[in-house]
């Protein structure tokens, strides 16, 4: 028998996102590709850190960002810590990366928690590289990788440009960051400042964890000259702009606790990801990726949408 479609507020399995979540965050990812993607002269990074659901998004990523060109789109996948994978079998968070990921793309990058590549060896004790650049063999080599005291994480530079000086034709375009802790999403961005504050990552996706300050996360990337966004089922909406008071009223607003804003079941905070973007770039990229999301979103009032042309002013009937 067929099996009923999910619907919006629906959990997806493997995962702890809703199908609507997945459709907005997706959209962005595709707006963002579709922005960057003509452009072949530089080299092009997508990272996903503290990743919980196996993969299973950045592997959707990957698709916006074919192979082409003379820089290959790479894909760097952070593994959150195991407590909080949500793999069905059990998995933890690194295994079901290895899974997902077993060595047959040289453009996926694995890493664990603490930013050693998966399935090689960690820095030894005397503080010597044992050569963590190269894979081992086994598709689960994680798991066997020996202990080690060194759970530092290092800076984002360092984990994906270690043999790398010049970065001045390198770019991310987009950045996610999972999590059930800001206090951990916090340490992630920190590990990322350098590349914040040259704006070569360009866009930030932040799942809303459970114990977010949003005015903290709003006061971060102001300090790195970012706007932060809220994103919606329809459009992305600015928030940094808002004294505190108003925004405080804003989060708080019964209507937005709706799946028909979010795509959110009621059991996950609301809004469900939040965006920051650099300000006062006029890349002609950056400045597309705001309108692609709202012309494309297929909701409210202007109806399933293919091109401009085809948008209509909320409750006019359709010719």
């Amino acid at each position: 028998a067929n099996q009923p479609k999910p619907t919006m507020d629906q959990v997806l399995e493997n995962t702890h996102r809703t199908k609507g979540q997945v459709e907005i965050i997706t959209r962005l990812i595709s707006s963002v590709a579709d922005s960057f993607r003509p452009n072949l002269k530089i080299e092009q990074h997508i990272v996903f850190a503290g990743t919980r659901d196996g993969g299973n998004l950045a592997q959707d990523a990957l698709i916006y960002w074919p192979a082409r060109g003379s820089h290959t789109t790479q894909l760097h996948i952070f593994a959150a810590e195991e407590e909080e994978s949500y793999d069905a079998l059990e998995y933890g968070a690194l295994e079901s990366l290895e899974n997902r990921f077993d060595g047959s793309s040289s453009r996926v990058h694995v890493y664990d928690a603490y930013g050693n590549i998966a399935g090689a060896e960690p820095h030894g004790e005397d503080g010597e590289d044992d050569d963590t650049t190269e894979l081992l063999q086994s598709q689960h080599a994680g798991q066997n990788r020996r202990q080690t005291t060194n759970t530092n994480l290092p800076t984002l530079t360092e984990a994906l440009f270690p043999y790398e000086e010049d970065l001045k034709d390198v770019v991310i375009p987009y950045m996610h960051i999972d999590g059930t802790s800001m206090a951990k999403q916090l340490e992630i961005l920190g590990k990322g400042r350098s590349l914040l504050a040259d704006h070569s990552i360009v866009v930030v996706g932040i799942e809303h964890s459970p114990d977010m300050d949003v005015s903290i996360l709003v006061d971060f990337f102001d300090s790195l000259n970012y706007k932060t966004f809220m994103l919606g089922l329809r459009q992305l909406t600015r928030i940094d702009n808002l004294c505190p008071e108003v925004m405080e009223n804003v989060l708080d607003h019964p209507s937005l606790s709706s799946h028909a804003f979010f795509g959110s079941a009621t059991t996950t905070r609301t809004p469900p990801f939040f965006v920051a973007m650099p300000k006062g770039r006029h890349a002609m990229e950056e400045m597309t990726i705001q309108h692609m999301y709202d012309l494309f979103s297929g909701s409210g009032g202007g109806g399933q949408v293919k091109t401009a042309n085809d948008r209509k002013a909320p409750g006019q009937k359709k010719k």
